[in-house]
């Protein structure tokens, strides 16, 4: 996997300053940027019980997407939605391919300034993980 060392702290200080920012911009109950793997990287999220399940579920879940579109017609994965009885959720693929963001969006929730720059929002998240 291609990643800088994220042990460096402006690293995740960066990372963790773009994704408190998008959570307040967007007004969402949490967000979390995570590997494909499962692990996280950054997390500022509040009221997921089972938080270290939950991530790899989303991330099994992402990788069968990618598997479906490809299947289909060969198609690229962009985005998945889930509605839950409380919440809906979000998953958003990077532009740094072993890397996602999960969106836990609530009825107030505003999703026009992340998905109207996502892509640029992307490559500067990829900015600081990728060497």
């Amino acid at each position: 996997m291609n990643e800088k060392n994220l042990s460096d702290p402006s690293n995740i200080d960066r990372l963790s300053q773009i994704i408190q920012s998008l959570k307040e911009k967007a007004n969402l109950s949490g967000i979390i940027l995570s590997y494909r793997d499962g692990r996280t990287i950054v997390k500022e999220i509040e009221g997921v019980h089972q938080i270290d399940q939950f991530i790899p579920l989303i991330a099994s879940a992402l990788r069968s997407a990618e598997d479906l579109g490809i299947t289909v017609n060969g198609s690229t994965l962009h985005k998945i939605i889930a509605q839950l009885e409380n919440f809906s959720i979000m998953i958003l693929k990077c532009s740094s391919k072993d890397v996602f963001l999960t969106l836990i969006i609530n009825e107030a929730s505003n999703l026009k300034p992340i998905l109207e720059n996502y892509e640029e929002l992307s490559k500067k998240i990829a900015k600081h993980i990728e060497i």
